[in-house]
């Protein structure tokens, strides 16, 4: 039986997608839930040793989830004829509508990754790396890590979109209830994860 390129094309990328978001939630959930406990002498070697590779993976790792992503979702509903309106298309139907809102949410949790958290941990790993204050005391030390702790309130929503798009979920018509159901639950999970897990530790 001969493969067809068309599925051979969504199977390559649905791999890459998974396989770069799983490496991006990963390394930001480290990012809102472990960094943040270890003591200011602890973090500080972190920061000088570990970080740099450790965000080189979170920044790549979002840039690919979130190129893969755009490349299966264009395929899908444009190369493959779906379109955006009609049964089964992005907006017309209720499997597209949750991959488009995944997609949004996807959208603002990379930009956020690429435009504050990364350029706001430079500063922090310049000023360190240079005998410079702790990484607490560093400006935007505390942007990078609410930014932080709204991508993982985001990333619950995200992933139940995606799972309900892909069918999952299918007598989970997308509109606002549901809508509103997914955003409050999966924030408030994420919200309630971050007060239990996510408090900085005491200073030495």
């Amino acid at each position: 039986m001969l493969l067809d390129g068309h599925d051979l094309v969504q199977v390559l990328f649905r791999w890459l997608h998974i396989l770069a978001g799983v490496t991006w939630l990963g390394l930001l959930y480290f990012l809102t839930f472990i960094q943040v406990r270890l003591t200011p002498a602890l973090r500080g070697h972190l920061v000088a040793e570990l970080m740099p590779p450790t965000l080189a993976w979170f920044r790549w790792g979002a840039m690919l989830s979130f190129l893969s992503g755009y490349v299966l979702l264009v395929w899908k509903y444009v190369v493959l004829g779906s379109g955006l309106t009609g049964e089964a298309g992005l907006l017309g139907s209720s499997a597209g509508l949750w991959i488009g809102f995944g997609a949004v949410v996807g959208t603002i949790m990379w930009a956020n990754a690429w435009f504050v958290i990364w350029p706001a941990y430079q500063g922090v790993l310049g000023r360190t790396g240079q005998g410079g204050p702790g990484p607490e005391e560093v400006p935007h030390a505390g942007t990078a890590l609410l930014v932080s702790r709204l991508n993982t309130c985001l990333s619950l929503p995200l992933v139940f979109a995606m799972l309900a798009g892909a069918g999952h979920a299918p007598s989970l018509a997308f509109g606002p209830v549901w809508l509103g159901l997914v955003l409050v639950l999966g924030c408030g999970l994420a919200g309630a994860l971050i007060v239990w897990l996510g408090r900085p530790t005491a200073r030495d």
